[in-house]
C-alpha cells in the first residue's frame, strides 16, 4: 500500500444538524494543523550562544530510517543559556516527528474520529447521509460512534442537571466539543511518543478506568482533561438510586465496556510507526508486524 492509496474522509455534511451542534461539527469538521515539533521561546535570552554563521543539528541518536530532519533549536539553546549549561553537553532529545509517517498516523487516527463523528450524525439527526467508507468497514467503528452517543446524552443530561459544574459551559454542545478537543489532544500526544507497547496494558488501563467509575470513583485528571473530569464528576452525582437521570450514567458505562470489547477483538490492530513505516501488530503471539504504509 502507497500513500497514493489512502482514501480522504470529506467533511461531514452540516444538514439537519440544529444549533448549537451545527457550530460543533463545523469545528470538528476543520482540518487539525500539523502535530508541533518545536515551540520558540517568547523571550531570548542574552547569554544564549552564538549559532550566527554556522549549521548546528542535534540529534539523540539517528533513528533506523537515518533521517536527519533540520529544526528549530531556539527554545533548546534558551533552556540551556537559562540553566547555565553548556550547549555541547546538552542533548536535545528529538520528537519522531521528523519522521513523515508520524504525522501521517496522526491523520489516520483524526480520519477514524470523522468516521465514528458521521455515525454518530446519521444516528442522531440525518438517517440517510451516506457513510463514505464501506459498510463492512462502517461496522467496525459502531461501538466506538456508541461511545460517542451516549457520551453527548450524558453531555446533555449533566447540563440540564443545573449541577454547579456545568455553569463552565453555555450548553451541552459545547461541553461534548471541549471534550472531543481534549481526547484528540491526548491521541496526538499517544502518536507523537510512538511507543507501541500492545492492546494488552491499554485494554487493562481501560478496564481499570471503568472499575474505579463504577465504584464512584473519578479517574479522570482534572488538570489533563479538565471538561471530561468535571462531566464524570456529575454523572457520578447523577448515579443514585433515586435519581430519574441514572440510565444515561449507566448506558454510558455499558457503551464503554462495548468499546473495550471491540478493542480487544483481532479486527483492532495496534499501528506505530518503525523504520519510517506505518506498520500494524500483526494478531497471535509474537511480535510481527505488518506494514501499511512506507513514506
Amino acid at each position: 500500500m502507497s500513500i497514493k492509496d489512502i482514501k480522504t474522509i470529506p467533511p461531514i455534511p452540516l444538514k439537519n444538524i440544529p444549533d448549537p451542534w451545527k457550530e460543533v461539527f463545523q469545528q470538528l469538521n476543520q482540518v487539525p494543523p500539523p502535530l508541533p515539533i518545536c515551540i520558540s521561546p517568547v523571550h531570548l535570552n542574552e547569554n544564549m550562544p552564538n549559532t550566527d554563521e554556522k549549521t548546528v543539528l542535534y540529534f539523540s541518536g539517528k533513528d533506523k530510517s537515518n533521517l536527519k530532519p533540520k529544526v528549530s533549536i531556539l527554545s533548546i539553546l534558551a533552556e540551556v543559556s537559562e540553566f547555565g549549561h553548556e550547549l555541547s553537553n546538552h542533548t536535545l532529545k528529538l520528537s519522531l516527528l521528523n519522521q513523515p509517517a508520524i504525522q501521517l498516523h496522526a491523520d489516520m487516527l483524526d480520519a477514524d474520529w470523522r468516521i465514528e463523528l458521521y455515525l454518530l450524525v446519521k444516528k442522531l439527526w440525518n438517517p440517510k447521509l451516506k457513510i463514505p467508507v464501506s459498510r463492512k468497514l462502517a461496522k467496525l467503528y459502531e461501538p466506538g460512534s456508541n461511545q460517542l452517543y451516549h457520551l453527548l446524552q450524558l453531555c446533555i443530561t449533566c447540563f440540564d442537571s443545573k449541577h454547579h459544574l456545568s455553569q463552565h459551559y453555555q450548553h451541552a454542545a459545547g461541553w461534548f466539543l471541549n471534550i472531543i478537543q481534549e481526547s484528540k489532544k491526548l491521541d496526538n500526544q499517544i502518536t507523537i511518543e510512538n511507543e507501541h507497547k500492545g492492546k494488552a496494558p491499554i485494554i487493562k488501563e481501560m478496564r481499570e478506568i471503568v472499575a474505579q467509575m463504577r465504584d464512584g470513583k473519578n479517574p479522570v485528571n482534572g488538570k489533563i482533561s479538565p471538561h471530561y473530569y468535571r462531566l464524570i464528576e456529575v454523572g457520578l452525582s447523577l448515579n443514585k438510586p433515586w435519581s430519574t437521570n441514572k440510565s444515561y450514567w449507566e448506558a454510558f458505562i455499558s457503551s464503554s465496556c462495548q468499546r473495550i470489547q471491540a478493542i480487544e477483538k483481532p479486527t483492532c490492530q495496534e499501528t506505530f510507526v518503525k523504520d519510517n513505516k506505518l506498520v500494524r501488530r500483526a494478531p497471535g503471539p509474537g511480535r510481527r508486524t505488518h506494514m501499511i504504509i512506507s513514506i
